[in-house]
């Protein structure tokens, strides 16, 4: 038997049958993720652990320790998303509906779990922190104004609602930050220094800080295109000699791809939440055994330096 024959992978594609065994296995760790996230408490928070010491540090400096409370809400909601998005990718595995379905989940995993790491970042102080929370929060508020006076009309009682939230978060950004900038362009926003970043600009610095700056950018940059119409996503068909689609082409190697990226994403999302909340890391251990156990060499360069 040839080298091709008795390992169908070598040329990016897996046999039927043993495709679906490698996507039923893989399936199995997104469940597993899906159940540490579930685990984790909501409400829970360890002692002497940042987010404690920066919610004395906000009593003391603001006299409102519910903006570190606005912290915490915004990094536990956005994991449960990625933790339930994951599930929702071994949902996808085990029913062996892959690439299309895969491609814009992967890409809300990326973009949640890189919001996570630029909140939660151990390099920034806690005043850093409480505007970047602030910046998304005024963001959030600010996009459903819009999007309500769109669907249902200016002046209707949900719009109004949103307004009356909207400027509530505005008030309560200059009572902290007198010197914050609030434009109609949410671009020049500007609060205790901090801008508002982007969906590629977080994508951006979490590349920079747990893997490849460039390379974590095009795979977000390409994520978004394959979810919008284009050539893009073409490399997903077979085609003849002239480029005419034959066939959807499930390929080992793109399957593999969207789900590391996915992997990568989650665990360094819940790393941060762990640490941040000072909670215990036994669990989020084990899972990493068995990440890296499905994907050799995954997280070989990030998890040595966890350890620095």
């Amino acid at each position: 038997m040839s080298e091709e024959e008795s390992n169908p992978g070598s040329k990016g594609r897996l046999v039927d049958e043993e495709f679906q065994n490698w996507l039923h296995a893989i399936g199995e760790v997104c469940l597993l993720a899906r159940s540490l996230r579930v685990s984790i408490p909501i409400a829970g928070v360890g002692e002497a652990s940042p987010i404690i010491n920066e919610g004395i540090y906000a009593d003391r400096k603001y006299g409102a320790p519910e903006l570190i409370q606005l912290v915490h809400r915004f990094a536990q909601s956005w994991t449960i998303v990625v933790g339930e998005l994951v599930g929702g990718i071994g949902v996808l595995c085990n029913e062996e509906e892959v690439i299309f379905s895969l491609l814009p989940v992967v890409r809300m995993i990326e973009e949640y779990a890189a919001r996570v790491a630029w909140l939660l970042d151990d390099a920034i102080t806690a005043d850093q922190r409480i505007a970047r929370a602030l910046l998304d929060e005024l963001r959030g508020f600010d996009e459903t104004v819009a999007s309500s006076s769109r669907m249902v009309g200016r002046n209707t009682g949900a719009n109004r609602h949103f307004k009356g939230q909207l400027q509530k978060t505005r008030e309560l950004i200059l009572s902290h930050f007198p010197d914050a900038l609030i434009v109609d362009d949410s671009s020049k926003w500007s609060i205790g220094g901090e801008t508002f970043a982007s969906p590629t600009e977080t994508a951006r610095q979490f590349g920079a800080h747990w893997t490849n700056e460039r390379e974590w950018r095009g795979t977000y940059d390409h994520l978004s295109a394959c979810c919008h119409p284009g050539n893009a996503i073409l490399e997903f068909f077979d085609a003849d000699a002239n480029g005419t689609p034959l066939g959807i082409s499930t390929k080992l190697t793109a399957v593999n791809f969207l789900v590391s990226v996915a992997m990568i994403s989650f665990r360094q999302s819940i790393m941060h939440l762990i640490e941040y909340c000072g909670l215990p890391r036994e669990d989020f251990d084990l899972f990493t055994e068995v990440l890296e156990a499905h994907f050799p060499g995954i997280l070989a360069d990030r998890v040595e330096s966890d350890d620095d």
